[in-house]
């Protein structure tokens, strides 16, 4: 994942890219910005998001913590039904830590317990930022 640092958010995704899920969804859905056919979801050139709210930006939650804003958008959006809710937030667990060292993998629980215990706080239904930023 090609990416810069912005203002307003944190990042920007600077070259789409795919990627596989560990979780097949029963839904087909397609945005300006991301695409989600089954288990395999798609996140385009100019996407923005903050990475890990409230964590900080090691290597290996950036890809995680994209592919979990960009599913948590669309349940904001309510394009992807809450009943996901808890699988989304396994993806960002599993993702983790197939990229954490053996000496280190239970960061990937910490991660977990923190949007499982505080990541409703920050999911707002229909609510989307004002500015949207385009790749030039």
């Amino acid at each position: 994942m090609i990416y810069r640092y912005i203002r307003n958010y944190k990042i920007q995704v600077m070259e789409t890219f795919r990627i596989t899920l560990p979780y097949k969804f029963d839904e087909w859905i397609e945005t300006d910005w991301i695409s989600l056919d089954r288990n395999v979801l798609t996140v385009q050139k100019g996407y923005c998001c903050d990475f890990a709210t409230g964590f900080p930006d090691f290597e290996w939650i950036k890809l995680p913590s994209v592919v979990h804003d960009a599913l948590k958008q669309l349940m904001r959006l309510e394009l992807l039904d809450e009943v996901y809710d808890v699988e989304v937030d396994k993806i960002l667990k599993e993702m983790c830590y197939e990229r954490l060292m053996n000496c280190i993998k239970f960061m990937a629980n910490v991660v977990y317990f923190g949007v499982r215990k505080f990541g409703r706080f920050f999911l707002k239904k229909g609510k989307e930022p004002d500015k949207v930023y385009t790749a030039v």
